[in-house]
This record gives structure tokens, C-alpha cells and sequence, in this order.
């Protein structure tokens, strides 16, 4: 989700311990789970939401095969 490599976890995890504590760590860290959890939940909640949309055609569809020129070439580059 965040491509973390494992020296940035290290890092991380160096960083929790310095600024938390190892006794409030455990704590710390299920509650930054949980929030990533909610926000997961809600961002598939949303994409579900605009995936169910049905928006109407309006006509500006791409076709599915090119249309041959009304005039050919040779005709335009005598004028």
C-alpha cells in the first residue's frame, strides 16, 4: 500500500521506539492499525459507490471502427 522497502520499516520502527516508547509501542501501533483499517474500508466503500454509478450515454462514445474519409486526398490537394 505505502511501498515501504524494508530499511524504511527499520527506520520506522527505530522511530516509534525512540519516540513512544517500547511500553506504549504495542498500544500505538494498533491503534495506527485500525485507522489504516477504517480508511481501507472507506476507500472501498467508495470505489464500490462510483463503480455503481450508471451514467447515461450521451453519445461520446468512441466507435468501434474508424469511419473512411468523406473526401479523398487526391480531391483535396486539387483544390
Amino acid at each position: 500500500m505505502f511501498d515501504v522497502g524494508w530499511q524504511e520499516g527499520l527506520v520506522i520502527v527505530i522511530a516509534a521506539l525512540v519516540l513512544v516508547g517500547p511500553e506504549k509501542l504495542p498500544e500505538t501501533l494498533r491503534w495506527f492499525a485500525s485507522i489504516l483499517r477504517k480508511a481501507n474500508l472507506s476507500y472501498t466503500e467508495v470505489m464500490r459507490e462510483i463503480m455503481s454509478i450508471d451514467l447515461p450515454d450521451n453519445g461520446n462514445t468512441i466507435a468501434s471502427s474508424p469511419k473512411a474519409p468523406n473526401k479523398s486526398i487526391a480531391t483535396e490537394e486539387k483544390k
